[in-house]
């Protein structure tokens, strides 16, 4: 059964596909040469690079060591910093070629091994979703993906829920959540006590009003 997430009200998902997860190839570590302690195995040395991506990203309140870092979603990579940023394919070989190069062990990497890799990496990481559009919300990822249509706005302090604003709720920062897919984070953060008085100003002109009060300007009197 798939676990409640705590940061969103009634919404289930499921734990992301890690090291730990894959406890049958568990092995004691050897220095240098991974968590798994194992250079001949693509899966391990595919989970290994998971977990060394998601613990650079938990720079971001609100990451667990279960949450995903890295999607492949239509043929594309995707990778994690507040918001999901598209990765081509010449840059994902060159960085799982780096950290193979400096983090597995292994002596003479290749290009089928690093192939191979990533050939885990998409089966590790998929969301399986078929054709559907961004962004969407990861109720649980399968395969296959179960996805809600929900509305976030993710800002460089965390994530306002767009569905509680239109429901007449007060805005209330939430963490960030990796199962948000979207790839859009506006470059400001979130201040519940900002002013935006040239905004003010603006509506004003346009709608004429006192600029005290924010009142509108009777008809009645502007003909005076």
């Amino acid at each position: 059964m798939p676990r409640e997430d705590p940061r969103l009200p009634h919404a289930t998902g499921c734990q992301g596909v890690t090291c730990k997860n894959l406890q049958r190839f568990s092995q004691k570590p050897l220095p240098g040469r991974g968590a798994h302690g194992d250079t001949t195995n693509p899966t391990l040395l595919a989970a290994d690079f998971l977990d060394r991506f998601r613990q650079r990203a938990m720079h971001a309140g609100g990451i667990g060591p279960d949450d995903r870092m890295l999607h492949y979603f239509n043929g594309t990579f995707y990778s994690w910093d507040r918001a999901w940023r598209g990765l081509g394919l010449d840059e994902i070989q060159a960085v799982v070629t780096r950290d193979l190069q400096d983090r597995s062990g292994i002596d003479a990497v290749t290009v089928h091994l690093v192939q191979n890799v990533l050939l885990n990496h998409r089966g590790l990481c998929v969301v399986a979703q078929g054709k559907e559009p961004l962004p969407f919300y990861i109720a649980d990822y399968g395969p296959p993906t179960v996805i809600r249509r929900r509305q976030f706005l993710v800002l460089q302090n965390g994530m306002l829920d767009l569905d509680r604003l239109a429901q007449g709720q007060e805005p209330e920062l939430m963490e960030f959540n990796t199962r948000w897919f979207g790839t859009t984070v506006l470059p400001f953060a979130y201040d519940p006590g900002a002013k935006c008085r040239k905004f003010e100003q603006f509506l004003c002109r346009v709608l004429e009003c006192y600029p005290q009060t924010g009142l509108v300007v009777d008809s009645g009197e502007k003909s005076k």
